[in-house]
Formats: C-alpha cells, structure tokens, sequence
C-alpha cells in the first residue's frame, strides 16, 4: 500500500512540474513576442470603433510601377495627373474601450516606400496577444490611390475588394475574400479571389493574356481583346461577351452555367460539370468545344473549323452553325441545322434531328433509343446505309436500292449518289425528307 502513495505522489510532483514549466515557457514567449513589438491585451469584446483618414501625395517622373499589399481591407486605382501619386488612406480599430480603440487605430502603420518608377504601400501586420486571441488585431485599411496613365498595378488583400480602372499598364489583382473590378485598362491582365465577383470590361491587352479565376464566385467579362483568354471558376457562373483573341478562348467553372456571345479566335473551349451552356455569335479559325456532364448545349450561329459539342445529361441544340460537327448526348436529343457541314451525331437515349446541306465526306447519326430525321434539299446527292432494329424506314426522295431487300436496312443512293450517309438506330425510326429550309 505504500509503494502505491509513494508512485501517486510521484506522478503528482511530475505534473506540477510540467505545468510549472508550460507556465516558464508562455512566460518566456510573452517576454520575446514584447521585445518584438506585439501588442498584449486581457480579453474584452472589441465593440467600439476609432477611425482615421490620411492623405499622402508622391511626385512621379515617368511610367510607374505600383505594388499594394494589404491585409485587410479595400484598395481602389484610378488614373489622374501624370507627374503624381495620391494615396487617401482609410484607417478602422475596434477596441473594448475608447482607448484601446484608439491605441489599436494608433497601432496601424501603413508603410510606403518609392524608389525611380516604383512605389511600394503595404501595411505592417499588427498581431494582438491575448488569453482568448492569438493572430492578427482586427482593423482594416482601405486605400483610394489615384495614379499617373502609365502604371502598371499589383494589388492584393487577404479580405477586401479590388478595383482598378483606366491604366496602361500590366496588371495584377488577387484578394482572397473580395470582389475584383477591371476597366479601361491597356494592358495583360490577372485577376483572381477565393470567394467574390470578378466583373472586367473593356480590356485591350495586345499579345498578352488575360487571366479571371474566382473559387467561389461568378465572372462577367466583356469587350476584351488579347493574345489569350481564360475565365475559370471552381463555383460560379461565367458570361464573356465581345471578345477577341489571336489564340484560344477558354471557360471553365465546375458548378455553374456558362453563356458567351460574339466572341472570335483562333479556338474556344467551354466545359462545366454542372450546368448549362449557352453561346451564339462566334468566328474560329480551329476548333470549338463544348461539354458538360448535367446540362443543355445551345450554340448559334458559330462558324468554326470543327465543332465538338458533349453533354452526359442534357439537349444539344445547334442551330445556323457550319464546319465539322460531332455532337453526343447520351441522356437527350441532339439537333443541328447547318450549311455545308459534316456530320458525326449521336444520343443514347433520344432523338437526331438534322437539318440543312452536307458537304463531301462522311456524314454518320445514330441513337439507340430514338428517332433519327433528315430535312436535306432536293438535289442532295448521297450513299446511304440506313438501318433500324425496332423501327421503320421512309424517304421522301427517289431513292436506287442495291443488295437483298430489306425493310429495315436500306443500302443504296440519292441522285446518283454522292457523300457517304450512315443511320443507325435500334429503337426507332429513320425519314429522309425534302427539306425547304435556306440560311
């Protein structure tokens, strides 16, 4: 029984004796956090608020470059004179009491730093110690910064909006949790926050790229010219409009729809995982691709080398479109009208609908569970390979039949014969008709 005390008490002394080391050792970290200059308060809800404004103003010579860091709050650019800076620099603390409001508001030092054609803003992190707090002090900065025509721009913040407007210059924008706001710039470009809006308009950045990101958040983007284009957002939806690239155009969001209009380059891709897709108004030189895995695909009147158009779950509509065409939907119908196209179309469950003219080559639709339909012009001169498992066959046109006579599997040809046209389908039925239809 006395060996059992003697070890209890053991333990006990070991556990007084950590805890009083633990104790040490916060007391030495509070003794180098102060040599270091962190500030120290006892726990309080921070209710009262203490604000201030100040003013700077820098005399420039030349283009600038301007770089703000900030942790939490606003910065906004826009242009003015060409030979200065102005920074209006508004300051928020939060305290327990008016003092310690305004101690916090004292604490925030905005440091800026010029050197020839380069200007540096940042605020110095202020990090609050306290039995219930450890990190930075809540405070925020918010900066309105008037610039000369010819400056190019870095701005970040952990927790603000973004916004610059009329520079020549390159720039760049990233908050984590903020909105970004683009206009009349000249200039490449690349914006990006974690959770907010990115809205751009008016953007002409020559050869170089133009880069919109958001995590969480939509993109709105218009009248952009550039050598590349791309808009992605992991959740949120996507509009560009009026845009024009040397290369590719790209629209990426993974939970959200995506719509563009009068767009040109060299090629488009557009994917979403969930949502749909909706564009019209398009020139390209190469291909263009869309695809989504739960939504419709409405394209209009886009001119392009090749058209890939994919949806796992939805309608495919493509109308006054032209070039290589291959469209699949595997649950609901596919539908084109187009001049002069080649065609590969497919559904899995549901209708093919074609209407317009061919061009030379080979031309294959099919569905497993649908009707396929032909609307062609009279003199449309084709070799056809027509077969249905569990359906019937019509032609409006004189058609020349070759092989064993079959009702459900027609080989032969139109008007002496022409392109190759293969239609299958195994639950439904296949018509060949006259169409009228003109572009």
């Amino acid at each position: 029984m006395k060996s059992k005390w003697i070890i209890a008490t053991i333990l006990v002394l070991a556990m007084v004796a950590t805890c009083a080391g633990a104790v040490f050792a916060v007391w030495q970290g509070v003794q180098i956090v102060q040599a270091s200059g962190f500030s120290f308060r006892t726990g309080s809800f921070h209710r009262l608020e203490a604000n201030a404004t100040e003013q700077k103003k820098l005399l420039v010579d030349g283009p600038q470059r301007l770089t703000v860091e900030n942790g939490y709050g606003s910065v906004s650019v826009n242009t003015g004179a060409v030979n200065e800076v102005q920074l209006i620099i508004g300051k928020t603390a939060w305290g327990g009491t008016e003092d310690e409001a305004q101690k916090a508001l004292d604490d925030i030092q905005v440091v800026v730093e010029q050197k020839t054609g380069e200007i540096r803003v940042w605020v110095k992190p202020v990090v609050e110690v306290s039995p219930f707090h450890i990190g930075p002090r809540g405070h925020q900065v918010h900066f309105t910064i008037t610039v000369p025509t010819e400056t190019s721009v870095d701005l970040s913040s952990a927790n603000g909006d973004l916004a610059l407007s009329g520079t020549r210059g390159d720039a760049v924008l990233s908050t984590g949790f903020g909105e970004v706001d683009v206009s009349d710039l000249t200039g490449a470009l690349s914006a990006s926050t974690s959770t907010g809006k990115i809205t751009v308009q008016n953007i002409q950045a020559g050869e170089a790229a133009i880069a919109l990101k958001t995590d969480f958040g939509d993109i709105e983007a218009r009248m952009l010219s550039a050598g590349e284009i791309a808009l992605e957002s992991s959740n949120g939806n996507l509009v560009l409009e009026d845009a024009d690239a040397q290369g590719a155009l790209k629209m990426r969001s993974q939970f959200g729809w995506l719509k563009f209009h009068l767009l040109s380059g060299l090629s488009l891709e557009a994917d979403t995982a969930n949502g749909k897709i909706t564009g019209r108004d398009g020139q390209f030189s190469g291909a263009v691709n869309l695809s989504s895995n739960f939504g419709d695909l409405t394209l209009e009147k886009v001119q392009a080398g090749e058209i890939s158009l994919k949806t796992q779950n939805g309608q495919i509509r493509a109308q006054s479109v032209a070039g290589k065409i291959n469209a699949h939907s595997d649950y609901g119908d596919v539908e084109v009208t187009a001049e002069k196209a080649i065609l590969t179309l497919s559904s899995n469950n549901g209708q093919v609908i074609f209407t317009g003219s061919l061009d030379e080559g080979d031309h294959t639709l099919n569905s497993n569970f649908g009707d396929i339909y032909l609307n062609l012009p009279a003199d449309s001169a084709l070799t056809f390979d027509l077969k249905t498992d569990f359906g019937k066959i019509w032609s409006d046109f004189p058609v020349t039949l070759s092989g064993e006579l079959d009702e459900k599997h027609w080989k032969g040809n139109i008007n002496g014969g022409g392109s190759r046209l293969t239609v299958s389908t195994q639950n439904g039925n296949i018509r060949l008709q006259i169409s009228k239809y003109k572009e």
